[in-house]
C-alpha cells in the first residue's frame, strides 16, 4: 500500500467517527427534549417510569410500560401520539417534536 493510499484512510476514519458522535449526540438531544415534551404535556395521566395508573376510569400505562410491549416501532408511536383517542386529548404537536417523545419512549 501506497503512503498516500495509508494517509488517505486517516480522514476517512476519523470521519466516521466524527459522524458517529454527531449521530449519537443528536439521539440523546432528541431524547432529553422528549422527555421534556412528555414532562409538560403527557404526565398528567402517563407516569414516565414505573407502572401505569387509572385516569379517566381506564388504565394509563406508563411510558417504560410502553416501551416494553410488542411491536412498538417508531411509526406506531407516532401514529398512536398523533391520532386523538380516548380519554387522551388530541395534541397539535410539530412533527419534530412527536419525533423527540417517541425516541424518549423508545430509548426506556
Amino acid at each position: 500500500m501506497s503512503m498516500f493510499l495509508r494517509i488517505g484512510l486517516v480522514p476517512t476514519v476519523l470521519l466516521g467517527l466524527h459522524v458517529g458522535a454527531v449521530a449519537a449526540f443528536a439521539d440523546e438531544t432528541r431524547i432529553s427534549q422528549g422527555r421534556l415534551t412528555a414532562e409538560r404535556l403527557c404526565i398528567g395521566c402517563h407516569a414516565l417510569t414505573g407502572t401505569g395508573r387509572i385516569f379517566a376510569e381506564k388504565y394509563v400505562p406508563s411510558f417504560s410500560e410502553i416501551a416494553k410491549l410488542p411491536d412498538r416501532s417508531a411509526e406506531r408511536l407516532k401514529a398512536f401520539i398523533t391520532v386523538p383517542h380516548r380519554p387522551m386529548p388530541g395534541f397539535l404537536l410539530p412533527e419534530s417534536e412527536v419525533d423527540d417523545v417517541v425516541a424518549y419512549i423508545r430509548s426506556l
